[in-house]
């Protein structure tokens, strides 16, 4: 005489209970990354905004009070120090270090701190140009203008093991000497 089961074996079970924690693990170390780039992505974004703040409250300095002098300063702890000297004869110091692992930038008094950022010093420029050219107002009477071209560029990456950039780029050109002190030039 057959006797047929119809129920499930405790072995069946077993491998059933192995198979669904297997994949459970997989989707756990997935939703743990997906987190943690959802965390990064966030500081990134978050990063971008304090970067457009400050490059655009110190881009309006250069534009609005003009730009008369740059000169390198010291400042406890930081890795660069500008001091630029506007035409009120006003003077805003760029202050930039990390600590805690963040990076902070420091423009008159006013402090911004970049969660996990780190400054790339050996890669920072400070380029220095002048150039003649035909001035487009006085085009007609054949006018050449001197122009200056002044730009700061410090590498800063969100973090080392990404490539994410939010690098400190400011630009300035005029037509009105600048005093460039202490400071050499890089323009590679």
């Amino acid at each position: 005489m057959k006797k047929y089961s119809k129920g499930t074996t405790l072995i069946e079970i077993m491998i059933s209970l192995a198979l669904i924690s297997v994949v459970l693990i997989f989707m756990f170390n997935i939703l743990s990354d997906l987190k943690v780039e959802d965390r990064e992505s966030t500081r990134g974004s978050e990063d971008s905004v304090e970067r457009a703040s400050y490059t655009r409250i110190i881009q309006n300095d250069f534009i609005n009070l003009g730009l008369k002098s740059i000169s390198y300063c010291s400042a406890p702890d930081s890795l660069f120090c500008y001091s630029f000297k506007f035409n009120n004869n006003t003077t805003k110091n760029l202050e930039i270090y990390t600590k805690d692992n963040k990076g902070v930038i420091v423009y008159n008094n006013e402090k911004w701190t970049l969660d996990s950022t780190t400054f790339n010093k050996s890669k920072a420029k400070f380029c220095y140009q002048e150039s003649k050219q035909q001035d487009p107002i006085h085009n007609s009477q054949g006018v050449d203008a001197k122009f200056q071209l002044i730009k700061i560029y410090i590498p800063t990456y969100l973090n080392p093991s990404t490539s994410r950039k939010l690098d400190l780029e400011l630009t300035y050109t005029t037509e009105n000497p600048v005093t460039i002190t202490g400071i050499s030039a890089d323009c590679s």
